[in-house]
């Protein structure tokens, strides 16, 4: 009796260099971070009405092309790991009929639980035992939810969408704690406090306070600034606050390589 191994040499292999992209994003940003410094100054208008708290980096600027370009690479080596596994598997059940055009067999992924079945993603799906769709079934971001982001692999096949016609949106040093001080005789007047939460640049004002009087007085006293490299998914819903449609890549490129591997070892489990 022969006994035929399913072979995901190619599958892990993908997975693999993701990791590996992703190691190696993270020494190269890491160690940047650590070179990186950030000093403030505060400046004012004419009249005194407007105060503007201005971010000044210290130290070398940040490779964003290059470490956006890895993190794609890492994507897109997540995302082709799974195609590759709907291949080996279709492989390894079709084995006996040779008829059968694996191809096209792809990992689809849906938002909606009506798209799973459609017309187009059967074909996808074309060949694979009831046992193997189901285990694709069970991996979709229709079931597979996540409590504050996007799905997983929302996420993961949007960027991989996104990468193959623009670079990913990733965030410079994007404002993770910011809590600035401020004092002045007339402090609890009538003051527009506005922060400036957008990804922040080399020279760019990170919080502005505006007055109706004019206030000489008014002097920046301390901060509390964390900062990180974070990459933009889009938010889970419509309530959310547009500033929590990113994510720091170190939290989130290990929960969309964690959700690669639930979904292998889901269909792997499957398979006769």
């Amino acid at each position: 009796m022969i006994c035929y191994v399913l072979d995901l040499k190619s599958v892990y292999g993908k997975l693999g260099r993701a990791e590996e992209h992703f190691q190696a994003v993270d020494a190269e940003i890491s160690s940047w971070m650590k070179d990186c410094t950030y000093s403030f100054a505060f400046e004012h208008n004419a009249d005194f009405t407007r105060h503007a708290v201005v971010l000044r980096r210290v130290g070398p600027d940040p490779d964003l092309l290059r470490w956006t370009l890895i993190i794609g690479d890492c994507i897109n080596n997540l995302r082709i790991s799974l195609d590759h596994l709907i291949y080996a598997v279709a492989k390894h059940e079709t084995r006996n009929n040779p008829t059968c055009d694996i191809e096209k067999l792809a990992f689809i992924i849906v938002d909606k639980p009506e798209l799973f079945m459609s017309k187009d993603n059967r074909k996808r799906l074309e060949g694979l035992s009831d046992e193997v769709i189901d285990a694709v079934r069970n991996c979709q971001p229709f079931i597979r939810k996540h409590p504050v982001l996007p799905p997983a692999l929302t996420i993961l096949r949007n960027f991989s969408n996104d990468d193959k016609h623009r670079l990913l949106r990733t965030a410079n040093s994007a404002p993770t704690i910011l809590n600035l001080e401020f004092t002045s005789p007339r402090l609890r007047e009538d003051k527009r406090i506005i922060p400036i939460s957008e990804p922040i640049e080399n020279n760019a004002e990170i919080c502005v306070v505006e007055s109706p009087q004019p206030d000489p007085q008014l002097r920046f006293k301390g901060h509390s600034l964390g900062m990180e490299v974070a990459l933009w998914h889009g938010t889970r819903d419509a309530n959310s606050d547009p500033m929590d449609g990113r994510t720091g890549y170190a939290g989130l490129l290990p929960i969309l390589i964690s959700e690669v591997k639930f979904a292998i070892e889901t269909v792997r489990a499957a398979v006769k």
